[in-house]
């Protein structure tokens, strides 16, 4: 996978991008290139802060932070 030009990686896994963030147009978009399920996001579902996570994303997509 590669990272879109002018996208900002935020986290990746063995070097493709996993969570990364871009400015387009009046918007923003992001992607998470995995599931949700624990057979692929591994642990990540488990997170303490996983809630507090896709709270935070929604809301800096929608402009609020």
């Amino acid at each position: 996978m590669t990272l879109k030009e002018d996208a900002t990686l935020v986290a990746e896994y063995e070097g493709d991008p996993f969570i990364a963030c871009w400015d387009y147009q009046a918007g923003r978009t992001a992607i998470f290139a995995s599931d949700f399920a624990p057979h692929w996001a591994g642990n990540f579902v488990h997170w303490a802060h996983y809630t507090t996570f896709w709270k935070q994303m929604v809301h800096w997509l929608a402009g609020r932070t």
